[in-house]
């Protein structure tokens, strides 16, 4: 969640610097924190005006898919944490996945506001063109 949260607080002009080059690779948090520091003084990309400004994205639904992929990499990395422990393991992976499920169904329910009306319309605003345009479509179907 802590990814999440980086990434929300972040900006889309920092991101692929800061944020998606950690994804999927392995480095830590703290490492990220650092590269951040060094950069802008702060462990946190706050310092960039555009920080927080993450409306667009999220009236697409960026902030699930985040979750969803950071999740899988946690998933994993606690398997790999529990060799050997037979049912033990199958029982802690199990509590996992409820915890999982409870997360997401949370953050939906909270992100659900996004998906209609007037905040929909903030995804044309979307950096990439396709997607802004997408989102056009989808709020003009809305309406």
């Amino acid at each position: 969640l802590i990814t999440l949260q980086t990434w929300v607080e972040g900006c889309s002009c920092h991101q692929a610097k800061y944020f998606w080059n950690t994804v999927g690779t392995g480095r830590s948090f703290m490492a990220r924190r650092v590269r951040l520091k060094r950069e802008f003084g702060t462990a946190f990309a706050s310092s960039c005006p555009r920080a927080g400004c993450r409306a667009p994205e999220l009236a697409v639904g960026h902030a699930l898919e985040i979750l969803d992929q950071v999740l899988a990499e946690d998933y994993s990395a606690v398997a790999m944490l529990l060799p050997g422990l037979g049912d033990a393991r199958r029982k802690l992976l199990e509590d996992w996945s409820l915890g999982r499920q409870h997360v997401v169904q949370t953050l939906t329910t909270k992100l659900s506001c996004w998906h209609s009306l007037p905040l929909q319309l903030c995804g044309v605003a979307h950096y990439d063109i396709c997607t802004a345009r997408d989102s056009y479509r989808k709020s003009l179907a809305m309406y």
